[in-house]
């Protein structure tokens, strides 16, 4: 047999390509029992298919986890985030959703600590900012939580508020409801952008599309999904409307500077190029060592007119 033969047909490798298919198939729990079997006779640590089964093993526990909290199975869920967890990889979101869940059993305490173990990862997590805060409401400690909601104030999470909160406020149960409300809407918005990343790889540009459209319903005022739907639409020609995802990516965040690249790039597509430069410019002084736009900056002087302009850049 080849060496490659042999690469193939070594203990496990029917069970790890097994794995594959059926994770690509959205199979979360018959995936993770091949890769078991797998992680069952690969035993060196140095092999690569015992670090990918791991890792695959990792995502479907996790992915099986979603649906079975989108199902309301909270216990079950809970395990396959733990059974994630256990996997052995550092990953900052399969703490903030286990946080959830234990919040949403009235487990406070395991809450908080999933919550701390995923800011102790990402210290800038918002989202798992937003489950301490919770947990900590939970559990009546308003004073530590109000600490946490100045953090996440600074941070730009609470949108157009100022001051710190009233402890009546923090108190009222309300609250910590609309929190929950808002971080569970976050959520469902970052899992349709991930399906979305998939059916864009898969080359379905049209299920792209639409799952962001799904995803802006709960986040209508995030950026960054008015910014990715904006350019998926422009890929497809749809240049108006990508215009008008885009336009309001930057009243959100006037400083992205993506946003503002696609802009230029609809613009100039649309024959508008000294409304290109604008936008541009703009990216270019925020970012001036991103090729892309000091690109498309000297083609918008170009086609506006502006030789020498163009020429400095170019």
């Amino acid at each position: 047999m080849s060496l490659l033969g042999r690469l193939f047909h070594r203990a496990g490798m029917d069970e790890y390509r097994r794995g594959i298919v059926l994770f690509n198939q959205g199979e979360w729990s018959r995936a993770v029992e091949a890769f078991e079997r797998t992680l069952a006779v690969v035993s060196d640590p140095a092999d690569p298919y015992r670090s990918l089964s791991r890792f695959y093993s990792a995502e479907a526990h996790a992915r099986l986890g979603q649906s079975l909290y989108r199902r309301g199975d909270l216990e079950r869920a809970a395990a396959e985030y733990r059974a994630a967890i256990g996997c052995g990889y550092r990953y900052p979101d399969l703490h903030a959703n286990l946080s959830a869940i234990l919040d949403r059993q009235g487990d406070g305490e395991g809450a908080e600590r999933e919550a701390r173990a995923a800011l102790e990862i990402h210290p800038g997590y918002a989202d798992a900012r937003g489950r301490l805060i919770v947990a900590l409401i939970g559990q009546g400690r308003i004073e530590d939580a109000g600490r946490e909601i100045e953090t996440l104030r600074a941070a730009g999470f609470f949108e157009g508020a100022t001051g710190r909160p009233a402890p009546d406020t923090v108190r009222d149960p309300a609250f910590a409801d609309s929190l929950r409300d808002a971080l569970d809407r976050r959520r469902r918005s970052a899992d349709l952008v991930h399906k979305a990343l998939e059916s864009y790889d898969r080359g379905d540009r049209a299920q792209a599309v639409a799952e962001l459209r799904r995803a802006l319903e709960d986040q209508p005022r995030y950026a960054d999904l008015r910014c990715r739907l904006g350019s998926l639409l422009l890929e497809h020609g749809e240049v108006d409307e990508a215009l008008e995802h885009l336009g309001r990516a930057i009243e959100i965040n006037p400083g992205y500077v993506e946003a503002r690249l696609q802009i230029g790039l609809a613009l100039l597509r649309k024959g508008r190029p000294d409304e290109a430069v604008v936008h541009l410019e703009v990216a270019a002084s925020r970012q001036p060592e991103y090729p892309d736009v000091q690109l498309f900056l000297g083609l918008a002087h170009l086609r506006d007119g502006d030789l020498d302009r163009a020429a400095v850049i170019l």
